[in-house]
């Protein structure tokens, strides 16, 4: 929205695309339906229709998925605290580092029965009752989604060590023997990749496919004739171009490979089209696809959730103003300051992959506080001070940093740091939850005390 109003939307040096927080962020959780509210494809779990078209793929009743997403992320996370939810499988995450209030969610995931896939020991991993051991992705085979709606193959080069495996057969087995266990058989469907029609080769338990490929080709089927159109790039095809294949790309010809630009001016669609027959107006924003012309596309298109960002109006976008919800835990008597935590330079998120960099871990090799010149005078710190941070839920002493960075009245702390678990200060009462579930690791209150 804020490149749409400020007119940056294609120009040089602008990118209002999303910057995620982990490899495949958007591809494996977006685009194939990863989240409480989606379907893959880009559909929406509210949508009768959407559950419609996903069960007839998946060759299953549309009663059996769910009408209304089940909450957010520390929705479930409290469930698991209050018993109601009994068993979780974590998989490529440390929210034994990254939960906020983490001390009360720890807890929660000890008691519970927790499993965790992973390739290395985590503060997640400490809490398990059971670990299995994963290949990493240079032992695997599969697709990244990439932010630029790029698909690419990332191929096996090394086999996995001795007794790990990949996600895909841990997911699987697991499938197989639950299925087995309660002796209900699906059928082994073979996807035919240039036609779409599906053969029933035998009863299996489990999963209806079996290789990565197989699984793939299923998922593209989900993606067919939507946005976020994906059929057209076949294994062969993501084997041979190395660049990876970019959505909507409905061709399944091998040299295709799929929408380079979607959002165009007249100018640009006139010269690539050949043709427009739509009115181009100033400050008119125009969704271009390879499937534009079939759907009859006129204008900004709705958000295939059920909040839509932009309807059309007119020439216009609707841009919607939301409130900041910062007023549940402001600074008071009692705890004067704001904390804010984040990321760094060198390292991001909870520093499972950064801080086994040497380089980025001799630079930046613990947490630390950054404190304001003014705040610094006031509590006679200098850098290298110990400082003691102390909230409604927790307590942590870090070495102080004197800076700039920060405004009075505010101090700001990292969280890469495995020995240093400032999320046991942060909050998540549900108040401070945006309309999307995230919680407020931006606004806490904190006291300080020097050491």
């Amino acid at each position: 929205n804020m490149h749409l109003l400020t007119g940056k939307i294609n120009k040089p040096g602008s990118d209002s695309l999303s910057l995620t927080g982990q490899p495949n962020a958007c591809g494996g959780t977006r685009e194939q339906g990863g989240l409480t509210h989606l379907l893959p494809g880009h559909r929406a779990v509210a949508n009768a229709k959407h559950r419609a078209q996903i069960a007839e793929i998946w060759g299953m009743p549309a009663e059996r998925l769910p009408k209304k997403p089940t909450g957010p992320t520390m929705n479930l996370f409290n469930r698991l605290g209050s018993g109601e939810v009994k068993a979780m499988w974590i998989n490529t995450t440390n929210p034994g580092q990254s939960l906020p209030n983490a001390g009360v969610h720890r807890e929660a995931m000890r008691k519970a029965f927790t499993v965790v896939s992973d390739v290395y020991p985590t503060r997640t991993t400490e809490l398990a009752s059971v670990i299995l051991p994963s290949a990493m992705w240079v032992e695997r085979e599969g697709v990244m989604g990439q932010t630029d709606r790029r698909s690419q193959i990332t191929p096996k080069l090394v086999e996995p060590a001795e007794g790990t495996r990949t996600d895909f057969w841990q997911v699987s087995e697991v499938a197989r023997r639950i299925a087995k266990k309660l002796k209900r058989k699906t059928e082994h469907r073979v996807i035919d990749p240039m036609t779409g029609k599906v053969k029933k080769t035998r009863s299996v338990y489990g999963l209806g496919f079996e290789t990565e490929e197989e699984a793939w080709n299923e998922y593209r089927l989900t993606t067919r004739h939507q946005d976020v159109d994906l059929w057209g790039a076949t294994y062969e095809k993501l084997k041979g171009h190395a660049g990876g294949v970019q959505w909507p790309c409905p061709d399944t010809a091998y040299e295709n490979r799929g929408t380079a630009k979607r959002y165009i001016s007249k100018d640009h669609a006139a010269k690539t089209i050949g043709r427009t027959k739509r009115n181009y107006k100033s400050g008119y924003v125009t969704l271009y696809d390879q499937h534009l012309e079939e759907k009859g596309m006129k204008g900004p298109i709705s958000y295939y959730g059920p909040h839509p960002f932009h309807k059309e109006a007119g020439d216009k976008a609707i841009i919607r103003v939301l409130g900041a919800g910062l007023d549940y835990e402001m600074p008071d008597d009692e705890y004067p300051f704001v904390l804010n935590t984040g990321r760094t330079t060198e390292h991001w998120h909870t520093g499972t992959m950064t801080m086994r960099v040497r380089l980025l871990r001799e630079i930046s090799p613990a947490a630390y506080v950054e404190v304001s010149p003014e705040d610094a005078r006031t509590f006679k710190l200098t850098s290298g001070s110990s400082l003691k941070l102390v909230s409604r839920r927790g307590e942590i002493v870090l070495p102080v940093w004197v800076t700039e960075r920060v405004p009075q009245g505010m101090v700001f702390v990292p969280w890469f740091d495995e020995e240093k678990l400032i999320n046991l200060l942060t909050l998540d009462h549900p108040k401070s939850w945006s309309g999307a579930g995230e919680p407020d690791f931006k606004v806490c209150a904190v006291r300080l005390e020097k050491v």
